[in-house]
């Protein structure tokens, strides 16, 4: 989306009229607190999930009280207890629809076959499992919200990715991945066209346009597959780890680049769109080879439109001058 609104010649809000960071933190930074008790209570203390949200509720409650400015009063405490209920209907009856979904697929044998048939095409081979899985999450996840259709998707595709050899988190976080980004793909890409209504245009163009800016991350997916590292899972030092990470985001950024055909100032032709193509998706997968060829590229793609194109556009210039004189 930068690289796209950059293309576009689009600018951003004036730094004046920013909120300043210390301003900000000074005045509701306590309320981050919470936050920092649901990640402790979750990571350091393996707390389930349920209480976790408990504790960091409580938090949220107590430490609102500090301040003035955030601080409520009876009426506004029962607000926050009526809304969160009702926010809790909502993720409870779509976790219901989810229920009824997976016990269809269960009763039915269908999610079973489905796991059969993602086995039996990739015969063993973890990318096109991986596609396959892909396709399946996207499709069962198409009009649904996120916890439901990665319950969904969950209950048909976990299996056979673990199956192959992945790590329970690794498959999981695939799988989430992918269900949440459903929401974005056509023909549904439902929150796509809940935004076209919302701003007043063609709902297939938004749909197709909010798949095309989100394609970079239909990757990321396949990094934590191929790159354990990236979610922690792996017997690796901290420095490995550290190397995995900086590949990654380096291969994702010039991704980026390839999707919007536009890189330091200058619009991408074919041939080094392709290279770049190549040279970020090399580096998705965490190792030496792929590695270099990808820095190759990206070098190549550099230099292309940091010499190459400038000497295309002076002679052009050159040649226009001489044509008027």
């Amino acid at each position: 989306v930068d690289h796209e609104s950059v293309r576009l010649g689009m600018r951003g809000m004036p730094r004046e009229e920013l909120p300043r960071f210390v301003k900000v933190m000074k005045d509701v930074g306590h309320l981050s607190l919470s936050l920092i008790v649901l990640v402790v209570c979750l990571c350091v203390f393996n707390t389930s999930a349920i209480k976790a949200g408990l504790y960091a509720s409580y938090t949220a409650l107590i430490v609102a009280l500090l301040r003035k400015n955030t601080r409520y009063s009876l009426r506004k405490l029962l607000d926050i207890m009526a809304n969160g209920g009702k926010s809790v209907v909502g993720v409870a009856s779509a976790c219901a629809c989810a229920g009824l979904i997976t016990g269809v697929l269960s009763l039915t044998g269908l999610g079973g076959k489905i796991a059969n048939v993602i086995l039996s095409v990739s015969q063993g081979n973890i990318l096109l499992a991986l596609f396959l899985v892909m396709i399946v999450c996207v499709i069962l996840g198409m009009g649904l919200p996120t916890t439901a259709s990665y319950i969904i998707a969950s209950s048909v595709t976990a299996a056979p990715l673990i199956k192959l050899g992945l790590d329970p988190l690794v498959a999981n976080m695939f799988i989430f991945y992918y269900a949440c980004l459903s929401a974005i793909t056509p023909p549904v890409a439902i929150a796509a066209y809940g935004a076209a209504g919302i701003a007043d245009c063609n709902a297939s163009r938004a749909g197709f346009k909010a798949w095309w800016l989100g394609l970079v991350a239909f990757i990321v997916p396949f990094m934590f597959a191929f790159s354990p590292e990236l979610l922690l899972v792996s017997n690796s030092g901290p420095l490995y780890i550290a190397y995995c990470v900086l590949t990654s985001c380096v291969g994702i950024w010039f991704f980026s680049y390839f999707i919007c055909g536009f890189y330091m100032g200058k619009k991408l032709i074919v041939p080094i769109r392709i290279a770049m193509l190549i040279g970020s998706l090399a580096m998705v997968s965490a190792g030496l080879v792929t590695d270099l060829i990808g820095v190759a590229m990206i070098t190549i793609s550099t230099l292309y439109q940091v010499f190459v194109e400038k000497r295309l556009v002076s002679s052009e210039g050159a040649a226009t001058e001489s044509i008027a004189s």
